[in-house]
């Protein structure tokens, strides 16, 4: 810790525009480095004061970093002014009084300056948080603390439902059961249920549709039947239980079709309702695509979140299908990134035929 010379009391560190600086706020006395004594005075001169202090006489002051004794010379200034210079920490200390001697001034009052920043900085953050851009969920929103382990968006101020959404209610139970009861033989059930593109219509296409209720673990199944809760209910109220169900299908065979497509050859078994969901969430945000969207993160032991438009996030989550899609057709990638698009793709078809248009 840096002391002051002259009260051995505790130096403040302070930015000022030609670098950092060390002031005591009893004495108001200035510590600066010759980097910092170099730009205030001019080079010559400030080297004229290094070269001087080989052979200073010692000084009554000690140094606010070593506390050894520091070296007394002539600055070369305007008036001869005497300065203490330690060559060991290359550090120049300046009572009141120098200061104002030197050619370029240095601040009258820089911790003030600095924090005057300081509280500056901290409006600008306040401003942020309580305008939600970026700030940890509030105290009736402890329960974003789930989605966010589990690296999923979150809907803020959910759109009003003028009934409950029973169909997706009925599909998130079947499709938990079927899968659930899947696991502890899921080997066996994806060879005879699972879509495998190279064999698109085997048992007769049933695996189009079987494929949707099975999952391959706890957090593939959780994660899907998430988004389908979030974003399912308002569309299965703007669209009717028919259509609903017609949005699930189309999307669910976009899905498939998609995979077939871009690799037919594939001999990798698909299973899941991302395909469908993704239908789904597309829909959503092209229907209300000014609802926001957050995406919940951990830093430095805090829950933080960005929120976007739904718009905006959809832009996002495509652009991540597009970059997982690629890994997928190089084998890097074992998530069903082109079944997510086709998807998508099914559900951008869907509401350019539904959808309201007057958002």
């Amino acid at each position: 810790m840096f002391a002051c010379p002259n009260c051995e009391l505790g130096l403040h560190k302070a930015q000022i525009p030609q670098g950092i600086l060390w002031a005591c706020r009893n004495c108001h006395g200035r510590s600066v480095g010759m980097g910092v004594l170099r730009k205030v005075a001019g080079a010559e001169r400030a080297s004229a004061v290094w070269q001087a202090a080989a052979n200073a006489h010692p000084s009554a002051k000690s140094c606010p970093s070593c506390k050894r004794a520091m070296g007394t010379v002539l600055s070369g200034l305007d008036g001869d002014l005497e300065l203490d210079v330690c060559r060991l920490c290359y550090l120049v200390w300046l009572d009141v009084g120098e200061q104002e001697q030197i050619e370029e001034p240095l601040p009258a009052d820089p911790l003030a300056a600095q924090e005057r920043k300081s509280a500056e900085l901290k409006a600008i953050v306040q401003h942020y948080e309580n305008e939600s851009v970026f700030q940890g969920p509030d105290s009736h929103e402890l329960w974003h603390v789930v989605p966010a382990l589990l690296g999923l968006p979150v809907e803020e101020n959910p759109n009003p439902l003028r009934r409950l959404p029973l169909l997706t209610w009925l599909m998130i139970g079947v499709i938990s059961y079927i899968s659930i009861k899947a696991f502890p033989n899921l080997e066996e059930v994806v060879k005879a249920y699972a879509f495998i593109p190279s064999e698109p219509y085997r048992g007769g296409g049933m695996t189009l549709l079987s494929s949707f209720f099975l999952h391959g673990g706890w957090y593939h199944l959780l994660g899907n039947m998430y988004f389908l809760a979030i974003f399912g209910d308002n569309v299965e109220e703007y669209l009717g239980w028919v259509k609903y169900l017609i949005l699930l299908a189309v999307s669910t065979l976009a899905a498939h079709a998609a995979t077939y497509i871009l690799s037919p050859n594939s001999t990798i078994p698909h299973i899941g309702a991302s395909g469908g969901i993704f239908g789904v969430v597309a829909f959503y945000m092209l229907e209300h695509p000014r609802s926001k969207i957050r995406f919940l993160f951990f830093f430095f032991f805090r829950i933080f979140s960005l929120r976007f438009s739904a718009k905006a996030a959809l832009v996002y989550l495509m652009l991540f299908q597009l970059a997982g899609a690629l890994g997928e057709l190089h084998g890097v990638v074992g998530v069903a990134h082109l079944a997510h698009i086709g998807g998508a793709a099914g559900g951008l078809v869907l509401w350019a035929l539904w959808g309201s248009r007057d958002n």
